[in-house]
C-alpha cells in the first residue's frame, strides 16, 4: 500500500522506503496519514480463521466495527475504503449496499451521515494484478482534485 500511495501523492513508488533498508518509514506515513486526513482501521473486531492458516479464503468475520461509534468520532469522515473481499462482504452486508466490485463504490446511509464505500483492490504483491493497475484504481478515490 504505501508503495501505491507513494506513486499517487509524490510519483515515487519509494517515497515511504527507509533508503537502504527493506521497511518503510513508519514515521513518515503517520505524518503523511495526518496530513491527508487519512484514518486506518479494520472492518473486522472478531474473526475466526477457520483453517488455521493467514489465509482469507476460510476467515470467518464475526463481528465488524462500530461505525455509527467510528463516525461520531470522526465528523468529517465521508469516503470508507475497503480493500479485501471479506471486509467488504462483511460491511456490505452489515450497511446493506449490495455486493460491490473492486474498483466501485456506493453510497450508504450511516447514522443519518451518507457516507462513499470504496471497495478496491488488494495492495499485496500476492494480488495479480500489475503495480501500475493498482495505482490507477487507487488514485480514483485518493488525491481528489
Amino acid at each position: 500500500m504505501w508503495r501505491i500511495m507513494g506513486q499517487i501523492y509524490y510519483d515515487n513508488k519509494d517515497e515511504f522506503v527507509v533508503p537502504g533498508e527493506k521497511r518503510f518509514d513508519k514515521e513518515k506515513i503517520v505524518a503523511f496519514l495526518r496530513e491527508e486526513g487519512i484514518a486506518l482501521g479494520d472492518v473486522a473486531t472478531v474473526v475466526v480463521r477457520e483453517n488455521g492458516d493467514s489465509s482469507d479464503l476460510h476467515l470467518k468475520v464475526v463481528e465488524t466495527i462500530d461505525l455509527e461509534q467510528v463516525l461520531a468520532s470522526a465528523p468529517h469522515l465521508d469516503t470508507i475504503v475497503v480493500t479485501g473481499e471479506k471486509a467488504c462482504i462483511a460491511l456490505c452486508e452489515r450497511l446493506g449496499a449490495g455486493k460491490l466490485k473492486a474498483g466501485q463504490s456506493a453510497e450508504v446511509q450511516v447514522a443519518g451521515r451518507k457516507v462513499v464505500l470504496w471497495r478496491l483492490v488488494s495492495s499485496s504483491r500476492a494480488y495479480p494484478l500489475a503495480f501500475d493497475k493498482k495505482v490507477e484504481i487507487y488514485r480514483r478515490v485518493y488525491k481528489k482534485n
